[in-house]
């Protein structure tokens, strides 16, 4: 089912405090909803987080509630790595043990969220 973005607003802001609460986010990054996102030299994504100004971008068009929420939990992931000051510059890379942590870390709170909240599906 897709929902109209506000619809996703509310179905999102009670998954954003359960996973500052699991992670132990003390910031609150700005969450940015949007239609797409190009990269310099041409890369499309699904979601990001600019660690320089804490705020988190992800595409909501076409895409089903749970793999948006799953792309947020990940770049909130980066969001608390970067409070532990564990990013650097090749912290993006694919295989990098921050790219994996959060990959983890996402698939572990989605589980949890999709045991809670069944009707998503």
């Amino acid at each position: 089912m897709l929902y109209s973005i506000q619809e996703l607003r509310e179905k999102i802001s009670p998954f954003i405090e359960f996973v500052r609460h699991r992670i132990n986010l003390q910031s609150h990054p700005r969450i940015r909803m949007v239609q797409s996102i190009q990269h310099d030299g041409g890369q499309a994504s699904f979601a990001t987080y600019s660690p320089h100004d804490n705020v988190i971008l992800v595409v909501y068009k076409d895409r089903h509630i749970m793999d948006i929420l799953r792309s947020l939990a990940h770049e909130m992931i980066h969001a608390r790595q970067n409070e532990k000051h564990a990013l650097d510059a090749h912290s993006g890379r694919t295989g990098s043990p921050q790219e994996n942590q959060a990959n983890a870390w996402a698939g572990v709170l989605m589980r949890d969220w999709a045991r809670q909240n069944p009707d998503l599906f």
